[in-house]
């Protein structure tokens, strides 16, 4: 089994402005969610990059976190109130003594083997009220699409292809999985970004540009990551019942320029700012 590298853990404080101006990051929508006053548990914590981004942009929030890592855990632990080295099913009773408001999973179904099992119980035994927060990233995004139709499939240290990732998920399995666990979707957002542009480099690959234009015409081959919000109890919507599904970040308007001018832009800076302005 892989295992993520300790130094891969660290960061600084550049990264909570990043954030901050991100708004297709998930790290940055979670804490839009959150408001004063707000009891938050985030689950997978890591390096504790989400409670301190969370305490940067607000005030009178309470968060306590639990990461099984115990090298991130040491990192993670001063930004929580409360701070546990395990996994939820080990503090089941503390957890749900504490009836939080938003419990959070950023990024971390995709690394649990079997979610039914390991977080079933948990679930079904929260307050009315609850709020379950999810992001995970598309296997499904353009970028992943091109690889594999040219016979690409590489694991990466960071993104969609991490290799410590046991799952991946589509719009459409991410579903099923709420509706196994029988949550309820309160909200879904697609988190958009430019599929020429990630940690999947296009650029050495030979792409069919008529096969570039194909998948882009798919809107889901442009988000990233889906984050939604959950509740306990009631009758999972299906894809075509949704009220609205939210975006963020921005579709690329158009992918086969943009794939051709990437090389030459990263050569020429005049290039590279008129391009920006293009796009913009």
């Amino acid at each position: 089994m892989f295992t993520r590298k300790d130094n891969s853990y660290t960061y600084n404080d550049d990264m909570l402005e990043a954030i901050s101006k991100d708004e297709a990051s998930p790290l940055n929508r979670i804490a839009n969610l959150i408001k004063d006053g707000n009891k938050v548990l985030d689950v997978g914590a890591g390096n504790g990059l989400l409670g301190r981004y969370i305490k940067y942009t607000k005030k009178n929030i309470v968060i306590d976190g639990i990461e099984p890592n115990q090298f991130a855990a040491n990192i993670a632990k001063t930004e929580y109130r409360k701070f546990y080295v395990g996994y939820v099913q080990d503090f089941l009773a503390e957890m749900l003594e504490e009836k939080y408001d938003y419990i959070v999973f950023a990024d971390v179904i995709e690394h649990i083997q079997d979610p039914i099992v390991s977080l079933g119980s948990f679930f079904s035994q929260l307050p009315e009220g609850t709020k379950i927060v999810i992001s995970t990233p598309n296997i499904a995004f353009g970028s992943i699409r091109l690889s594999l139709m040219n016979g690409n499939f590489q694991y990466v240290d960071s993104g969609i292809l991490e290799k410590t990732h046991l799952r991946f998920y589509t719009k459409s399995t991410l579903l099923a999985l709420v509706g196994e666990l029988n949550l309820k979707v309160e909200t879904f957002s697609y988190l958009m970004r430019n599929f020429n542009r990630t940690e999947i480099d296009l650029s050495q690959i030979k792409i069919n540009p008529f096969l570039l234009n194909l998948v882009s015409k798919d809107e889901l081959s442009h988000v990233y990551q889906f984050l939604i919000v959950l509740s306990t109890g009631g009758i999972l919507k299906s894809n075509k019942e949704f009220d609205e599904i939210l975006c963020y970040g921005k579709k690329i308007k158009y992918p086969i320029l943009d794939y051709y001018l990437k090389p030459l832009i990263s050569k020429n800076a005049t290039l590279k700012n008129f391009v920006k302005k293009f796009f913009k």
